[in-house]
């Protein structure tokens, strides 16, 4: 990708653009700063929803000039605003730059360096259909919301992302007999289930530069009271990224519609939730989990 010498794909709306970002993940993306889907979704929320996302540059297209709309739009995650019209070599140029940058970063971030082989085992993941189908893009949206409500900073939020969306990658070392098995687990396929945050272990020994990934994928079934696995552990010694994860991926298990339970209501499982602070869960992230999902959807974003 220099001297102008790009691969370019086309999307006139949020599907087909989604295909786009899942079959070849953009180094960088152009989008309209106004683009919201059908439902009004806002692009950033979009982008943060797509499996494999995060390496990529956004650079926003707007005709708005007013510099509170730049800052609004760089604040919301975009790489850089252009003003229509834009000619072509500002873009170029732009593109270019945006691409050292990443060049530049992988050479010295171990996470920007292996950005290749998490978007590898995502796709695995999705070839072994081992996600439940849209649980990983939810919950990796709300991890992200999570994080921003707790004003992490922008590097550790999209690790965090890349983490929700790899939790389950354990699981690629787990039987298909036992991952598609309809009914419940025998207790030793229960045994056998368990294992899978040590497989995640072992996928990560070796990978450097990537604690908060590989912390969500082993650890977020362990307990703040010590009662969890793998390695019991307890409290604040639990990675905070894990136990942050762990409230969101209970959250949407309790939200959503599995073969052997109904989907809950959004006031009993945050009720839920509530009661598992200080036991299952980290007391003050629960309560700025709570907080949030109270707080107008503007002040969230």
């Amino acid at each position: 990708m220099r001297g102008g010498d790009f691969e370019v794909f086309e999307a006139a709306d949020f599907p087909s653009a989604t295909q786009v970002i899942q079959r070849a993940v953009p180094d960088v993306a152009i989008i309209e700063e106004s683009l919201q889907g059908t439902t009004g979704v806002p692009w950033q929320k979009w982008l943060d929803s797509i499996e494999g996302f995060g390496s990529t540059r956004i650079i926003a297209l707007t005709e708005d000039r007013r510099s509170r709309t730049r800052a609004r739009v760089l604040s919301a995650g975009a790489d850089a605003v252009v003003t229509k019209p834009a000619s072509a070599e500002e873009l170029v140029a732009l593109i270019e730059s945006l691409c050292r940058r990443i060049d530049e970063s992988s050479e010295g971030d171990g996470f920007e360096a292996h950005k290749v082989l998490t978007n590898g085992w995502i796709r695995a993941l999705a070839l072994r259909d081992i996600q439940i189908e849209g649980h990983c893009t939810r919950v990796a949206a709300l991890t992200v919301d999570l994080a921003r409500y707790l004003k992490l900073p922008p590097k550790q939020v999209e690790e965090l992302r890349y983490g929700a969306l790899l939790h389950d990658v354990g699981k690629l070392g787990i039987p298909d007999t036992i991952l598609g098995k309809r009914g419940g687990l025998d207790p030793e396929e229960r045994a056998r289930m368990r294992l899978h945050p040590e497989h995640a272990r072992d996928l990560f020994a070796g990978v450097e530069g990537m604690k908060e990934v590989a912390d969500i994928a082993c650890y977020h079934h362990e307990r703040w009271d010590g009662s969890g696995y793998p390695d019991g552990l307890a409290g604040e010694s639990i990675p905070y990224s894990a136990r942050l994860f762990s409230i969101v991926d209970v959250y949407d298990a309790l939200r959503s519609e599995r073969p052997y339970k109904p989907a809950w209501p959004e006031d009993q499982a945050l009720e839920t939730l509530k009661a598992g602070a200080g036991t299952q869960f980290d007391p003050d992230i629960v309560a700025a989990f709570l907080e949030m999902m109270a707080a107008p959807a503007e002040k969230v974003a």
